[in-house]
């Protein structure tokens, strides 16, 4: 069984830059999986519930649980992306790898 001592040795044997890029995925995979639980739960919990021939809320012409439950999140996932790209994902320095390091 792996100890945090074993972990935090690991992670400072890890190249700044993968540590970065390993940070920036997960927090996009989780707000995928986030949007993506959303949008199938909105739209089944509230796209499959009519009775035929009930008329359909609409918002801007669009079906209410299709708005809330697909461009609603569409939306929010935008805005997340242009925020964190321009405020938490960092530049790294490249210059000191080496052609040497890259093949080995």
């Amino acid at each position: 069984m792996a100890t945090s001592s074993d972990s935090d040795h690991a992670d400072s044997q890890l190249d700044p830059v993968f540590i970065h890029a390993r940070r920036e995925a997960i927090i996009i995979l989780a707000v995928f999986c986030v949007a993506v639980v959303w949008s199938v739960l909105w739209c089944y919990l509230m796209g499959y519930n009519h009775l035929a021939g009930e008329p359909v809320a609409t918002i801007l012409g669009i079906p209410s649980w299709a708005f809330w439950g697909i461009g609603f999140p569409w939306l929010v996932v935008d805005a997340f992306t242009v925020w964190f790209c321009l405020r938490v994902m960092e530049d790294d320095s490249l210059e000191s790898v080496t052609v040497d390091e890259v093949m080995n």
